[in-house]
């Protein structure tokens, strides 16, 4: 199944998305098609849409028939992490029922600074 027939383009954000999405008040692809590569813009707010933040991921993989994808976010303002990157994989289970396993991995960002002062010692 194609998700993004399903659920449509993430630059619309229907309105299955906005309930899976709570954070993203609103979204933009950069680029007329969803494909590795293409950049989505997504604006996040954490306090009920007092402060907005512009985040950025952009699609590493993304598999149909295995149903599989991965994006890094690469721009991230307010958060205690770097370098954060997403797999969603869904697996088929009998009786019309499926598995979704969503993993990140990233770097905690006091880590970067713990990394910058041994190599950049003052």
């Amino acid at each position: 199944m194609d998700l993004r027939k399903k659920y449509g383009n993430p630059s619309g954000h229907s309105e299955e998305m906005k309930g899976l999405i709570p954070l993203v008040t609103s979204s933009e692809l950069e680029g007329d098609a969803v494909n590795v590569g293409c950049k989505l813009v997504c604006y996040v707010s954490l306090d009920s849409g007092k402060n907005i933040l512009r985040t950025e991921e952009v699609l590493n993989s993304l598999d149909d028939q295995n149903r599989t994808m991965s994006y890094t976010v690469t721009s991230a303002p307010g958060t205690p992490f770097e370098g954060l990157v997403n797999v969603i994989t869904i697996t088929p289970l009998p009786e019309k029922n499926c598995e979704v396993r969503f993993t990140g991995t990233m770097t905690r960002k006091d880590e970067l600074d713990i990394e910058t002062k041994k190599e950049n010692p003052v």
